[in-house]
C-alpha cells in the first residue's frame, strides 16, 4: 500500500486448534485495511476534518468503503452532527446521499457499524460495505438534589 499508493485489505487469523496450543481460548480472524494518505489523496481533507472533529469533541461520522470493487476501497465521506457532509465514495451522487443518511443515523445513535449498499446507492446488499465510525462527545451527567 505504501509503495504504490493503493488501498489494500488483508485478512489474518488462526484456527481454534492453533490458539489452544499456545494457551489461548479460541482462534479468530481480523481484517486489516491500509489506506495510504498522500498530499494529493482525495481522502486527505476528509480524514483531516474527521480527526479535527474528534479532537474538538464535535459529533461526526466517518464512512469508508471497506469491501467492494477496488476503485471504491478506502474512499471516505464525513458526516457532521448538523447533517452536512464532505468527501465522496467515488460513485454516484445517490450513493453519497444514501451513505450520508446511513452515517447520520449511526451518528445520532452514537454507534459505529457496517452498512451494506449497492454501487448505485440502493440498499441491495452485495456491492459495497461501509464502515461508519461515529465520534460523539462524552455524555454528561447532571445530578440535582441534596442528601
Amino acid at each position: 500500500a505504501i509503495g504504490d499508493g493503493v488501498t489494500v485489505r488483508e485478512q489474518f487469523g488462526y484456527s481454534d486448534e492453533d490458539a489452544f496450543a499456545v494457551g489461548l481460548t479460541c482462534g479468530g480472524v481480523i481484517d486489516i485495511m491500509v489506506t495510504p494518505v498522500r498530499a494529493d489523496s482525495p481522502e486527505r481533507a476528509v480524514l483531516r476534518a474527521a480527526l479535527s472533529a474528534a479532537v474538538s469533541g464535535a459529533g461526526a461520522a466517518l464512512a469508508r468503503v471497506v469491501s467492494g470493487p477496488d476503485r471504491f476501497l478506502g474512499r471516505a465521506l464525513l458526516v457532521r452532527a448538523d447533517g452536512t457532509h464532505e468527501g465522496g465514495l467515488g460513485g454516484t451522487p445517490e450513493l453519497d446521499r444514501t451513505a450520508a443518511a446511513e452515517a447520520s443515523a449511526l451518528l445520532d445513535a452514537g454507534r459505529t457499524g457496517t452498512v451494506p449498499l449497492s454501487e448505485d446507492g440502493t440498499h441491495c446488499p452485495g456491492g459495497l460495505t461501509l464502515l461508519v465510525e461515529s465520534s460523539v462527545p462524552p455524555p454528561r451527567m447532571i445530578v440535582f438534589g441534596a442528601v
